[in-house]
């Protein structure tokens, strides 16, 4: 067994991918994808993280691209210190749920949030459920014609 073991180890194994296509963004913050949704017109959603490199301060940040993945806009949702997005859907009258949790400033996180907007960026509405630390969005799950959200 040991001499197995041994010769796995020695074995090089090289994989190989080709690179479909490479787009980047320019942003004066650092942004974390954590969540990637489309629509029905080829747009992409994607739910982000920002950082400005201050110290315990993030914020909520969604950028819509089209099909060729140019950016029609990009904003920013802040409600409290630290805010993070953790999830994002498209629902069927177009309009996007985001999810996350929300902190203020290096407290535990105290609670989930939801922001519904509509294709354009704009906020509907905005819900914050505090609660323990514990508390937050990864994920929309569709159950009985609502929206369930964990």
């Amino acid at each position: 067994m040991k001499k197995l073991l041994a010769i796995l180890f020695l074995l090089n194994l090289t994989v190989s991918a080709q690179t479909i296509f490479e787009k980047s963004w320019n942003s004066p913050y650092s942004l974390t994808v954590s969540d990637v949704a489309t629509d029905g017109m080829s747009n992409s959603y994607f739910a982000c993280s920002g950082n400005n490199m201050f110290i315990d301060s993030t914020m909520s940040v969604v950028v819509k691209v089209n099909a060729d993945f140019e950016v029609a806009w990009a904003n920013w949702y802040r409600t409290l210190r630290r805010d993070d997005l953790g999830s994002i859907e498209v629902l069927a009258d177009g309009n996007i749920l985001l999810g996350g949790t929300m902190r203020q400033e290096f407290a535990f996180d105290v609670g989930g949030g939801l922001i519904k907007i509509d294709p354009d960026g704009a906020v509907i509405w905005q819900k914050m459920y505090n609660g323990s630390f514990d508390e937050r969005i990864f994920t929309h799950q569709k159950w009985l014609q609502a929206i369930l959200s964990l």
